[in-house]
């Protein structure tokens, strides 16, 4: 469907697809310009719709994009022979945050994707529900939090820890351009174990 745009170089498809995320995430779908989106990546209108025919084919293409990349970047990377939630949950947190190095745009977009997908859509479909299947339930060792914790509750704040910590990050990598990975990989440790001592055994 896309074959035009996949027999480019890698470097001009980040470029194309960065400057749509961005001006998709800056003003949504309906005032994006498809004029700001090839003056930024250098290339003519003609070329974009020649790539994906109009801005709705080029916008269905990223919400596919954004999804498979993350999701192939998750899957191959992880060590799915780490039982312990907390370590695969950092070391899946550490690899979002290399993904939004190469895509600074990514997590924006996916806001705005959730303008047009309920997040019930976007958890029903098959690959996302198979990930978050296997990040929380394949071989994770559950014997490890106290008995009188409720798995699913400590679960939700585990998630909400983390996905905060990202917003945070996020926020600063915009500001200044960089992502310290030692220091982050710091400060998730120390969270971490906050949390251990408070859920498990």
């Amino acid at each position: 469907m896309y074959e035009a745009f996949n027999k480019i170089k890698k470097e001009k498809q980040d470029k194309i697809i960065n400057s749509a995320m961005e001006e998709f995430s800056k003003y949504g779908y309906e005032k994006a310009s498809t004029n700001n989106i090839v003056a930024n990546a250098n290339i003519s209108k003609g070329l974009l719709f020649h790539y994906f025919s109009n801005k709705q084919g080029l916008f269905d293409f990223l919400i596919n994009y954004s999804f498979e990349v993350m999701i192939n970047e998750i899957n191959e990377k992880v060590n799915w022979e780490e039982m312990d939630i907390f370590d695969r949950l950092k070391e899946i947190f550490m690899i979002k945050m290399k993904v939004s190095r190469k895509y600074p745009r990514i997590f924006h977009f996916f806001n705005i994707i959730l303008e047009y997908k309920s997040v019930e859509e976007i958890m029903k479909e098959e690959r996302v529900s198979n990930l978050l299947s296997k990040i929380y339930f394949q071989d994770i060792d559950y014997t490890k939090f106290k008995e009188d914790i409720d798995p699913v509750k400590a679960l939700n704040i585990i998630k909400w820890t983390f996905e905060k910590y990202g917003d945070e990050n996020l926020k600063k990598f915009q500001t200044d351009g960089l992502i310290d990975f030692d220091k982050i990989s710091t400060e998730i440790d120390e969270y971490i174990d906050i949390l251990r001592l408070a859920f498990y055994r």
